[in-house]
């Protein structure tokens, strides 16, 4: 089920009003994910089954501040959420991002370029 312009203004309504994103969820019948990124928009949009199928397999979580979706660098296995501060952009991923963080990433252009002069 799609949320409407409508959906949209009364969730943010029920969520001023203090109930918690699974409990909106419940009433919208859409999954909490859904709801978090609507609340908290972000540079990266996750279906609710891609995240779904992710969080089984232990890449991607809800944060604890229940505010945000985070996913762990494939790198250094630290845990960062799913905004541009912290990824890059690759749209050949199903959620747009890398799958090692900004630092992580950066770190490894740098470590070729370098090996890249120094084979020049």
């Amino acid at each position: 089920m799609s949320l409407t312009n409508h959906d949209c203004f009364l969730i943010r309504a029920l969520h001023c009003e203090g109930l918690s994103e699974s409990e909106i969820a419940e009433k919208f019948e859409v999954h909490e994910v859904e709801v978090i990124q609507l609340l908290n928009p972000s540079e990266f949009h996750v279906t609710a089954k891609a995240f779904v199928r992710r969080e089984r397999k232990g890449i991607m979580r809800i944060s604890a501040d229940r505010d945000c979706i985070e996913k762990p660098c494939s790198k250094c296995h630290e845990w960062y959420p799913l905004t541009l501060e912290f990824w890059h952009r690759q749209r050949a991923n199903i959620d747009g991002d890398f799958a090692a963080c900004r630092a992580c990433e950066l770190q490894r252009r740098n470590a070729y370029t370098r090996a890249q002069r120094e084979a020049a």
